[in-house]
């Protein structure tokens, strides 16, 4: 008896034009080497404790405003060697630093370790510019969408002045300037 090979499904088309082929799948005899996990490397002491896998959970934010304790920026910072994210810089101490969400939690980032990265302070905030620019456009563009988008604000208009009468025309008659002062009379 011959054995025919197992069609793919439509799951497993999808997973491969994505990520490309999969894994082989072990036989119905025994050949379970395809599939065997290879064991991590051993830890390196100069690298910190992010260089290989992972020993402990991932910290998860009970709320979005939850901050990242300690523990976990120091585990943040290790992870990326000691440099910005951004721009690649290196981190020195006495720097000042901020762990920043990678996609902005605004953007529909998670308050997650693997979402938080080190980045200076200079190009924090403007990565931070750069994530409001962006959730303000996709904001303006589902509300222009959907037609909650207000009209655009006229200037507030007083009502101006009061309408006056023609004025009356000046009398003909013109009398002479007043002195300022009477000239002294001589003795």
């Amino acid at each position: 008896m011959t054995k025919r090979k197992r069609r793919s499904t439509r799951g497993e088309r999808a997973h491969e034009k994505t990520l490309g082929p999969a894994q082989p799948r072990p036989t119905e005899g025994g050949d379970h080497d395809a599939r065997r996990i290879k064991p991590a490397p051993a830890p390196d002491p100069h690298r910190g404790a992010g260089a290989t896998g992972r020993t402990v959970k991932e910290w998860i934010g009970k709320t979005p405003d939850t901050p990242a304790p300690p523990r976990v920026k120091l585990r943040v910072l290790l992870t990326y060697d000691r440099k910005d994210y951004i721009t690649g810089q290196p981190i020195r101490p006495g720097d000042e630093y901020e762990i920043d969400h990678i996609i902005a939690i605004c953007n529909g980032g998670e308050n997650r370790e693997s979402n938080l990265a080190p980045v200076l302070v200079a190009t924090h905030k403007e990565k931070t510019r750069r994530d409001r620019k962006a959730k303000q456009k996709a904001d303006n563009i589902i509300k222009r969408d959907y037609g909650m988008k207000a009209p655009p604000a006229r200037k507030i208009q007083g009502r101006g002045f009061q309408k006056t009468r023609k004025q009356r025309p000046a009398p003909a008659k013109v009398l002479p300037p007043k002195p300022l002062y009477e000239p002294k009379e001589k003795a």
